[in-house]
């Protein structure tokens, strides 16, 4: 069902970019009286027969969603659909009437709003890849925990294992399996730290620490000596919950900022509906666009676009958050 989602997203989001483009062509055709006003209301009507279909699409989206395990809050854009279909309902009228700059400035009008509701698309798709990561944090802190306590449960045998015991082949071939373990996790933490760079220099170092450790103790392993098999252990146990805490505050940190960033969110959207005409909403939602693609992206674990904000944006970041914190 997610992938499904996610591939039908991507088929929506590439028909509104598609759209968009021939209802910017037709403006420019419209205005320069390219072609018989007759010719240019067909295309206009082909184009809004296409969107409309497109509005279906929209609405399959929004009911698939809902029945993800994890639901994404689709946004159908129902208001930006409407006014699309009134734009070109109006396009088409002057088209009519002979009143081409009228007309153009109404296709125009409708290429926008399209334009708009595919960013918003595309902004949910890269909201579903950063929030991956947190996804991804999750699933390795969970993979830790188990290594650590496997790790621990093998040291302890070892303290009471006998160096001439039968036992003391099979307990290394274990710390082999958890060297197999560990490296299976390693790929993924490699993997993890190209995306959450801040992260990337304490999972290469304790990495290094674990891979070193766990060689050292099976060379001991094979002298049999024990209590320096032991130190190893627990030096590769060290590193192993290092990264745990690691995650778990990285985790915590996220998700608090998340929260923070997401409810910005839903002050920016409230601010935009409570302008008093459809003209202060575009307006508002126009100059507000680059400030909530931000916020969308840092409300999934990527705060990048947020710390890159110029200053008049961040400004207006700071004055949505101070509107959250009286609310």
């Amino acid at each position: 069902k997610q992938m499904e989602f996610e591939q039908k997203l991507e088929e929506a989001k590439n028909k509104m970019e598609k759209l968009a483009e021939e209802q910017n062509k037709l403006a420019e055709q419209t205005e320069n009286k390219e072609q018989s006003n007759e010719k240019l209301e067909e295309k206009q009507e082909e184009i809004k027969k296409e969107f409309e279909e497109l509005k279906n699409d929209l609405n399959e989206l929004k009911e698939k969603d809902k029945a993800l395990e994890r639901p994404k809050d689709f946004d159908d854009m129902k208001e930006k659909q409407d006014q699309v279909s009134e734009d070109m309902k109006k396009s088409a009228d002057q088209l009519n009437n002979n009143k081409n700059k009228k007309s153009s400035e109404s296709q125009k009008s409708a290429a926008e709003q399209m334009e708009q509701m595919a960013q918003q698309m595309k902004e949910m798709q890269s909201a579903e890849s950063e929030g991956e990561d947190m996804d991804a944090l999750r699933q390795l802190l969970e993979n830790l925990l188990h290594l650590s306590f496997d790790q621990e449960a093998l040291m302890e045998k070892f303290k009471d294992v006998k160096r001439e015991s039968p036992e003391y082949v099979k307990l290394a071939q274990q710390q082999k399996k958890l060297k197999d373990d560990a490296k299976m996790i390693e790929d993924s933490l490699f993997s993890l730290s190209k995306r959450v760079v801040q992260l990337e220099s304490t999972i290469n170092k304790e990495i290094r620490a674990i891979n070193s450790n766990i060689a050292k103790a099976i060379d001991f392993m094979q002298e049999r000596q024990t209590p320096m098999v032991v130190s190893r252990q627990q030096y590769i146990m060290t590193s192993i919950n290092n990264l745990a805490l690691l995650f778990d505050e990285a985790l915590q940190q996220m998700q608090a900022q998340a929260d923070d960033y997401k409810a910005a969110l839903g002050a920016i959207q409230r601010y935009i509906q409570s302008r008093s005409s459809t003209s202060e909403k575009q307006d508002a939602e126009y100059d507000l666009m680059g400030l909530q693609k931000a916020l969308q992206q840092a409300a999934s674990g990527d705060s990048s676009g947020v710390d890159g904000l110029d200053g008049k944006d961040s400004q207006k970041l700071q004055a949505f958050m101070d509107m959250v914190d009286r609310a």
